[in-house]
Parts: C-alpha cells; structure tokens; sequence
C-alpha cells in the first residue's frame, strides 16, 4: 500500500483499520510530518521513519510492515529536499 498521509498522526485510526481489514503486509506513506517528539504505534506492525532534518513538521517517509515478515531498517536518507525510509525483506531462494 502507498500513502500520501499529509499528517500520519491525525490518520492513525483509520490506517489501523485499513490494514486489518485489508491484509495489508507493508505500507509506505509520504509526507509523514513526524518531528523527534512525535511518533506512533500500530497492532502487529513495525514502523520505520525520517523525518526532515530541521525537525519541523513537514515531509517525512515511513515504512510499515507486519512484524512476521522477516527484515530490517536500511540506512535513511534525510536532506531538506527529500527524507527516504528503506528496508530489506529476507526471502527464500
């Protein structure tokens, strides 16, 4: 799934329900507005985030991605013009 959310934190209940109901296994938002002091929580997932360097509400990338599947956080990317959030899945070969 991919979201633009303009503000995650106003959103929270609504994207909860949008990924239980959906089956949704990772979801990647935009425009998160995240600073140091806000962050969220979600039943059964994992977050991941960057926020805009100077800490001001604006921009911002995260990913979300059900705890059972198997993975981890990459390095972010974070200047004024964009903030990038990556993870790598492990899979079968």
């Amino acid at each position: 799934m991919l979201w633009n959310a303009n503000g995650l934190r106003n959103h929270i209940d609504n994207l909860q329900v949008i990924l239980d109901t959906k089956n949704i296994d990772i979801c990647l938002i935009s425009e998160t507005h995240f600073t140091k002091e806000s962050y969220i929580t979600l039943k059964n997932y994992q977050i991941y985030h960057t926020i805009h360097p100077k800490n001001c509400a604006r921009g911002g990338s995260a990913v979300i991605i059900k705890k059972s599947i198997l993975h981890y956080e990459d390095d972010k990317i974070q200047s004024e013009e964009f903030q990038a959030t990556s993870i790598t899945l492990y899979t079968q070969t």
